[in-house]
């Protein structure tokens, strides 16, 4: 078992509860309040969800690919470059919009979670870019 991607995992796992619990009613609530329509209403759920589900999502291939299923480690090292991406929006959209990052505090989880698990998948994917 490769630790870094279990602890990736496990990070991711928390990442999603918190995202879940924490910003459903932070976030998700008072946006569905917000919206100026049902159309617009749809959408902010729509995200909502697919959020949702890439962070579950990212947790189970990285969790398999940390148990050593070969073919997980190419989508689990898609998903560690969107994580690492996803972060840096939150960190570079919070400091040019608001002026801080940590109106934007997802990137202090995400950045670290992508990193962790691209670093054991460098060596273990096919992707020819992942060879040194």
């Amino acid at each position: 078992m490769n630790r870094l991607l279990a602890l990736a995992a496990i990070l991711m796992a928390g990442t999603t509860l918190l995202h879940l619990i924490g910003g459903g009613t932070s976030v998700h609530q008072p946006l569905l309040s917000s919206a100026p329509g049902d159309e617009m209403a749809l959408y902010v759920t729509l995200l909502w969800h697919f959020a949702s589900a890439f962070l579950a999502f990212s947790t189970l291939a990285f969790g398999l690919a940390a148990l050593g299923w070969p073919r997980w480690w190419d989508v689990s090292l898609g998903l560690a470059v969107l994580t690492v991406g996803m972060g840096v929006m939150f960190l570079v959209l919070g400091l040019i919009r608001l002026g801080t990052p940590f109106a934007t505090p997802q990137w202090v989880l995400l950045i670290p979670i992508g990193l962790m698990a691209l670093w054991p998948l460098r060596t273990q994917t096919k992707l020819p870019i992942a060879r040194g």
